[in-house]
């Protein structure tokens, strides 16, 4: 088996991951500032990336000849693409897809290694961007797994999709945890891997990062499987510093195909790795085959940064322990901060003092160098940054355990988060109450709580009574119950909000476990704009 890495640079008891800087800190809000400084580093927050003045003005000068080239692009070659694999016979449609779509959109592939599709059945890729999929495809031609919100995009409908083998998962299923929903795709799953020859390509981590900093953990159903997994190395080259995938707030699906074909050309580099199986003889688990896999994968990604002679290529990728999840929480951290004003944060580590600042002075900004004499901590900053991190992981729960992140604190913690908006909303949290109280009478009381959150979506036609439906036919241990009235609510412009509430369970469900479940476990957000909270109340239940 490859060593991938020296085992002093992993966590202790955590083989194939990575140490990085602050994750050993002693003190748990140091380490856990420390951790999402990281995460922050892994995530491309600004559309436009101008290092330098003449790359504005370069950018500037090409800005009309960009938007004409997106136009073109959208209105006649995406149809006319759509027209050119209904008319390809399918033995051709990888060819198809190499030399002649991926260039009329200019993009250029350059493939390394071989696909084993003998011994490979699974393919398992880091994720940069929304299109990495067309890039893969022109490679070879797995399965692919995909949501169904993808056919209720009406101009995704004239586009090439039938290239990609799309094996659709409803989002519903996302939703329900390990329900018979899931369970149906899991099956399918398998049943693709017993009975046709084609691979199916996975993209683990659950979400989009920079290729920069790290990799998210990887999901761990398709590695316990028992079968090969090969896997695949993407990098990105552009001649304009766009960042196709935006973290900032508000950023959709089409938005990053827009600027996707807004880029005049760009390169796709496409590695294949030697096939890894799970070490059966020394009892590896489908948790550690996942982390094994995505060591492997981090270590070319440096090598192929190493041949590079463009960007940082004195930082290291790492196979890291968050979660997607906690890409999610960072995000509303950071959406949540900026809401009430507060920008531009900076997370400094002091590996030496084992201290982490927080500020927001634009001579810290990432990327520039510190001296250790102008690094300041701004204590008001810091203590808002601690509270909206209790508010989206739960720091202070006795329950809850993440690796090195999270855990109750003892030194400098966040404040216990005040409940707010008592009185608002009475009708649902009546209701809600009422419904969880039926049929308990003469039972033991339990804490519970009730949330009332409202989801925005993403555009006016996304049916919120279906949405509301489906939630409230989700049922799992700790939730209670769904409020029995629901609100849509105007936003602006003809765009509504749900308004709906739910009673959990304190030891059970969290707040936030609610919200990855309006999410569809974190990929809702091809439907959902945001999800916030908008009244929690305590209440005590007969159980």
């Amino acid at each position: 088996m490859t060593n991938y890495s020296n085992d002093n640079e992993f966590l202790p008891n955590h083989k194939y991951i990575h140490k990085f800087s602050g994750s050993d800190f002693a003190k748990p809000n140091e380490r856990n500032l420390a951790c999402v400084g990281f995460i922050d580093s892994m995530n491309a927050h600004r559309r436009f990336d101008f290092s330098s003045t003449v790359s504005y003005i370069v950018f500037l000068v090409y800005f009309p000849i960009g938007i004409i080239l997106a136009l073109l692009k959208l209105l006649v070659i995406l149809p006319l693409s759509g027209i050119l694999v209904t008319i390809t016979p399918a033995c051709f449609h990888t060819f198809l897809t190499r030399y002649v779509i991926c260039l009329l959109y200019g993009v250029w592939i350059e493939m390394k290694g071989k696909p084993d599709v003998v011994n490979a059945r699974i393919w398992a890729a880091n994720h940069l961007s929304e299109v990495d999929a067309l890039a893969i495809r022109a490679c070879g031609n797995p399965y692919i797994l995909g949501y169904s919100f993808y056919l209720q995009l009406w101009w995704l409908k004239l586009s090439p999709l039938r290239l990609l083998n799309m094996v659709y998962v409803p989002q519903k299923s996302r939703s329900e945890g390990n329900s018979a929903q899931r369970d149906e795709i899991r099956n399918q799953v398998r049943d693709i891997l017993e009975n046709k020859s084609n691979p199916i390509l996975v993209f683990p981590e659950g979400g989009l990062t920079n290729g920069k900093a790290g990799l998210l953990q990887y999901h761990k159903f398709m590695f316990s499987l028992n079968v090969g997994v090969q896997p695949i190395v993407l990098k990105h080259r552009r001649p304009l510093p766009i960042n196709i995938n935006s973290e900032a707030n508000g950023t959709t699906f089409f938005h990053n195909v827009f600027w996707f074909c807004f880029v005049p050309f760009q390169m796709y580099t496409v590695e294949f790795l030697p096939v890894m199986h799970v070490d059966i003889e020394n009892n590896e688990d489908d948790v550690t085959f996942s982390r094994r896999v995505a060591c492997a994968t981090a270590a070319n990604c440096n090598k192929m940064k190493s041949q590079s002679t463009t960007g940082d290529n004195k930082r290291q990728v790492i196979a890291t322990p968050f979660l997607y999840r906690d890409k999610r929480n960072w995000l509303k951290t950071k959406h949540g901060l900026e809401a009430r004003g507060i920008k531009n944060i900076n997370i400094i580590v002091d590996k030496e003092k084992q201290v982490t600042y927080v500020n927001n002075l634009k001579s810290n900004h990432r990327g520039k160098k510190v001296l250790p004499e102008s690094i300041k901590n701004d204590d008001k900053l810091r203590s808002e940054l601690l509270l909206e991190m209790n508010k989206n992981w739960a720091l202070e729960r006795k329950d809850f355990d993440h690796l090195i992140m999270l855990g109750t604190s003892n030194d400098d913690g966040p404040p216990e988060s005040a409940t707010s908006g008592e009185g608002e909303n009475k009708q649902q949290e009546e209701e809600s109450q009422k419904n969880a109280n039926a049929g308990t009478e003469g039972r033991e009381m339990v804490e519970k709580s009730m949330f009332v959150f409202d989801v925005k979506p993403l555009d006016v036609e996304t049916d919120l009574e279906a949405l509301a439906s489906t939630l409230k036919e989700i049922k799992f241990d700790g939730l209670v119950t769904w409020g029995v009235e629901h609100q849509l609510i105007p936003v602006a412009f003809g765009l509504y909000k749900l308004r709906i509430s739910v009673v959990v369970e304190n030891d059970k469900v969290s707040q936030t476990d609610i919200e990855d479940v309006i999410n569809g476990d974190g990929r809702g957000d091809e439907i959902i704009s945001s999800v916030d909270l908008h009244v929690e109340s305590k209440v005590k239940l007969p159980w």
